[in-house]
């Protein structure tokens, strides 16, 4: 966890205390050994008859009764017959989607001492579809948004998105998890803050001034789709513990996850089907197990990337040859990318995607929409198609001509840079300028970054063994804020 999210931790718990909203008696009642959330759960015929729920803890040895209301075991009535219903194919699916990946999730819940039955999170949230995007950007199983994500370590850039690997999502999601029931002492709030941002949950605990989910969502102050967050997921619980009492078919995995796939050790630069020839795993199976790949390739600046494979491919990988041969494609694919990069024309081929248009793709690849259209022939900028192969070329040469109607203001923008940067590394004084003056835009000579969307300075520090002082520095930035397109010199 990195330290900006430790203080923002530290600050919300002085904030609960301070209110007397603190937690103090999370730890009242204890026990020791494992327990089921739902072990006291009576069903009466297809729905649910109970009291009260226990939520247990293993991280505080302790359990929790979760008073179960009439307006709940309706709601929680109401998502089993949904999901076991009309929507029962697709629920199934949803079930069977998960179980290669159960104990591997299991085991890491454990680990962090939270109840097992988080596995079923992923279930409501993305049906264990790792590449699953919501409408307002969540990606992978376990729906990180990117900042929650970089937060917890996953990186999210033009080649990366580790919100979509299953092993350091569910990770990340447990120590997420962990912290919210940290925070908010209780597993209703502690998933209620999961869905709806804990922050937001914080501010709806100061207006109702009260610290129990349930009286919360009596009071009609949370959001909707936090109310029914929770009854969705006990529904899933239910359903998922004792599939076929509700006719569904899934298929229990007969091998743990670790006795089917392991993670190597990789240098940077290969590409998949590098890594297929040399280990002889087929590349679809590859693509299938490192979804967080955008690009079908380890990027040139990771030195120990972790890659799934299946256990097959460790006697070869052990291989003396091998290893040579993996470290020599490395180094040939890191010489052609800096032999590119000196020629100032890095080339890379884009597919269009249903909404892109040219300024979004310009944007993604920190180039001008002008250079775009012009490597690729387009004369009319409106017209591009889904499936349509584009030639992405990055010739950035650092330095740029002013032309009539130029301000430094705008060159400044356009470049990703401040007025005072420019002035700093060319020597400006004022700010007056005049056509067909040569400036630098770049810091300083060296290998250029261009931020993409999520990026942060922490993860491009990081990547290229740098410290974030030393990259603002370099930069001579005036704060950690950063933007897509924006160009950052890094170290050699």
């Amino acid at each position: 966890m990195d330290e900006r999210l430790k203080k923002y931790i530290s600050l919300i718990t002085l904030l609960f205390i301070s209110l007397g909203l603190s937690s103090c008696s999370m730890f009242e009642g204890s026990r020791s050994g494992e327990k089921s959330i739902f072990e006291n759960m009576e069903l009466d015929g297809d729905h649910m008859a109970v009291d009260s729920i226990e939520f247990y803890s293993s991280m505080a040895q302790e359990t929790r009764k979760m008073t179960v209301n009439k307006n709940l075991q309706e709601r929680i009535n109401y998502w089993v017959d949904f999901f076991t219903g009309d929507f029962s194919d697709r629920f199934e699916q949803f079930l069977n989607n998960g179980e290669p990946y159960r104990q591997m999730i299991e085991a890491i819940l454990e680990e962090h001492q939270i109840p097992r039955e988080l596995y079923y999170l992923p279930v409501i949230e993305s049906g264990f579809v790792l590449h699953a995007r919501s409408h307002m950007g969540a990606v992978g199983p376990w729906q990180f948004m990117t900042a929650t994500g970089n937060s917890y370590g996953l990186s999210t850039n033009y080649y990366l998105d580790e919100r979509r690997n299953i092993v350091k999502s569910s990770q990340a999601a447990a120590a997420h998890l962990r912290d919210l029931y940290n925070i908010f002492g209780s597993w209703e709030l502690a998933l209620a803050a999961y869905n709806a941002g804990p922050q937001r949950i914080m501010g709806i605990i100061i207006q109702g001034s009260h610290r129990e989910y349930w009286k919360l969502s009596e009071m009609g102050i949370l959001p909707k789709e936090t109310m029914d967050y929770i009854p969705k997921f006990i529904a899933a619980v239910m359903i998922g513990e004792n599939p076929s009492l509700y006719g569904m078919n899934v298929q229990r995995s007969e091998k743990p996850f670790d006795e089917r796939y392991t993670q190597i050790t990789l240098p940077g630069g290969l590409n998949l089907d590098d890594i297929s020839e040399i280990l002889k795993v087929d590349r679809s199976v590859l693509a299938e197990l490192n979804k967080d790949l955008l690009r079908g390739m380890i990027p040139h600046y990771e030195n120990d990337y972790e890659l799934l494979v299946p256990v097959s491919a460790l006697e070869l990988y052990a291989d003396e040859t091998v290893q040579t041969a993996l470290n020599n494609r490395s180094q040939q694919s890191q010489q052609r990318s800096v032999a590119r990069s000196s020629q100032g024309g890095d080339v890379q081929t884009y597919t269009v995607r249903r909404g892109d248009t040219l300024s979004t793709i310009a944007s993604r690849f920190g180039v001008s929409v002008q250079s775009l259209a012009s490597a690729n022939g387009i004369r009319n900028r409106s017209r591009i198609h889904v499936g349509q192969q584009l030639k992405i070329v990055n010739n950035f040469s650092g330095i740029y001509t002013v032309r009539r109607g130029d301000t430094l203001g705008r060159i400044a923008s356009s470049f990703g840079l401040s007025v005072r940067q420019i002035q700093q590394i060319n020597g400006l004084r004022g700010t007056r300028i005049y056509p067909g003056q040569r400036l630098r835009v770049s810091a300083q000579q060296g290998p250029v970054y261009v931020v993409k969307s999520g990026d942060t300075l922490w993860d491009i520090a990081r990547s290229n063994g740098m410290s974030i002082n030393q990259l603002v520095e370099m930069n001579s930035l005036d704060s950690t804020r950063i933007y897509a397109g924006q160009r950052l010199v890094i170290s050699q």
